[in-house]
């Protein structure tokens, strides 16, 4: 049998809602934005409110005014992701296809580095090659907001030995050298180690002088695992309706609260965490792999808050609306 979603409506219906909303939309931008996959190739009865989303999403109006935890920059192609961000439907199988695609063009930019090195320096072995593709990338982290939010969580006192102070070495390395730990498990390869991988994960936290409990963090080896590209990609094809819907609402709610804790919040480390949180402006390629991230991470965060339940979570902490889940179909 036919959902009654899937029944199609004509092109001058679409328009003529829009116009109820005081949108104008032409056929030929509506075509456009077809082609370039803001709409479904053939209305259906989501349609209508998915076209004035994408209207306010382009327009800035509405609930998509100019806002810290959208990006400034809106592009048609994007619009879908942002959609769904903000709570309207956006099918399953079409949000997948566009992380995955994602996370493809991470592998091709990879594998194009290592290629790179190999032709280069020739006859090394795989790690090698795989730890110079990461050194690419976190060479590019290194130049951005990024870098300030994480230095303090490297900062290590000098100590003493027989022999005289023992000089630690410099925040700036050991957060690079963390940064390819993580690039290396992205590969799937952690023969470099991950000890300062799971510092540049928790560096936040560490800045900000909130405690990370970590001895009730699940084992770093097992969620560096779960981060690699292959985790990833696992974990995005396990995902149900429901999965979705409950990690729309994560995401919403860490970005809303980022955002509150770096401009309302009195407790200082709270601040500190919120404007670290909210360093880097939000784009699509974060939204992206924030989907990603959470899908592989949903398990470990789920148990964290089990055995680490919130009893009496202040105003703020509500103030991103819980969606309806999806009905069945």
């Amino acid at each position: 049998m036919v959902s009654v979603l899937e029944l199609p409506l004509t092109d001058a219906a679409l328009i003529d809602h829009a116009a109820c909303f005081d949108l104008a939309v032409t056929p030929r931008q509506l075509k456009a934005w077809r082609r370039e996959g803001a709409m479904p190739p053939e209305p259906t009865l989501r349609c209508p409110e998915r076209l004035v989303a994408l209207c306010l999403f382009l327009r800035r109006q509405g609930t998509f005014r100019s806002r810290g935890d959208l990006p400034d920059r809106r592009r048609v192609a994007d619009a879908p992701l942002w959609l769904w961000y903000e709570g309207i439907p956006i099918p399953i199988d079409e949000m997948r296809d566009r992380v995955l695609a994602y996370l493809e063009q991470i592998d091709h930019e990879l594998t194009a580095l290592r290629a790179v090195a190999e032709r280069q320096t020739p006859g090394l072995e795989r790690y090698e090659y795989v730890s110079a593709a990461a050194e690419r990338y976190a060479d590019e982290v290194m130049h951005t907001n990024l870098l300030p939010g994480m230095l303090p969580a490297f900062s290590e006192e000098v100590s003493r030995d027989e022999e005289g102070p023992v000089i630690p070495p410099k925040p700036h390395d050991l957060a690079r050298d963390g940064l390819v730990q993580l690039f290396c498990c992205l590969q799937d390869d952690a023969n470099g180690g991950a000890e300062n991988a799971t510092r540049v994960l928790d560096a936040a936290l560490t800045t900000s002088g909130v405690d990370a409990l970590s001895e009730d963090v699940p084992d770093a080896a097992t969620m560096l695992e779960a981060l690699t590209l292959r985790g990833m990609t696992r974990a995005l094809w396990a995902l149900t309706e429901r999965d979705l819907w409950s990690l729309r609402h994560t995401i919403h709610a860490a970005l809303g609260m980022a955002q509150h804790l770096a401009n309302h919040t009195k407790e200082p480390s709270l601040r500190r965490l919120g404007k670290l949180s909210t360093r880097v402006p939000i784009g699509t390629r974060s939204l992206l792999f924030g989907i990603a991230y959470f899908a592989a991470m949903g398990p470990y965060i789920t148990e964290f808050l089990n055995t680490n339940p919130v009893e009496s979570p202040p105003e703020w902490l509500l103030s991103s609306p819980l969606p309806e889940p999806p009905k069945p179909q």
